[in-house]
């Protein structure tokens, strides 16, 4: 079951131009924006009462700016063999993009860097994958955003 969270983000201070002085956007520049966050249980295929983790995607779309997202994999409890994450963007349909795979191991959370995407409506998919120990089934789960 996926848990959303809506919320809406107002600066404080006033400022000119979301653009600074070489003409590039400033992607620090905060201003209001819409924030979503969808959570997945990571379980194994094999029937399992409970769940390992968490799989978290993050995104935001700040007025002026293009929408982007960070993915997260966290285990309940202790660490984990390894946890991965990774974010892909579809840009509109026009292309797609990805932040790789983030892969950690002995630790209890990994997280990818910001994706921002190409065009002004996008789709985000996260995936996640843990495994509690070596000899462990990989567990995973998958979310999705859409701006």
């Amino acid at each position: 079951m996926a848990r959303y969270v809506i919320s809406s983000v107002l600066a404080l201070g006033l400022l000119a131009s979301p653009v600074s002085a070489t003409g590039m956007q400033n992607e620090d520049v905060e201003g209001p924006a819409v924030t979503l966050e969808d959570e997945s249980s990571i379980s194994s295929t094999k029937a399992r009462a409970g769940s390992s983790g968490k799989g978290t995607l993050t995104g935001s779309n700040p007025l002026g700016f293009k929408p982007r997202a960070t993915a997260s994999t966290t285990i309940n409890s202790g660490t984990a063999y390894y946890l991965k994450a990774k974010v892909n963007s579809n840009n509109n349909g026009t292309s797609t993009s990805s932040s790789g795979w983030h892969s950690l191991s002995n630790t209890s959370k990994v997280s990818t860097s910001k994706l921002v995407a190409s065009t002004e409506k996008a789709t985000f998919h996260g995936y996640h994958e843990l495994k509690k120990k070596k000899s462990s089934p990989l567990e995973t789960a998958n979310t999705t955003l859409k701006f």
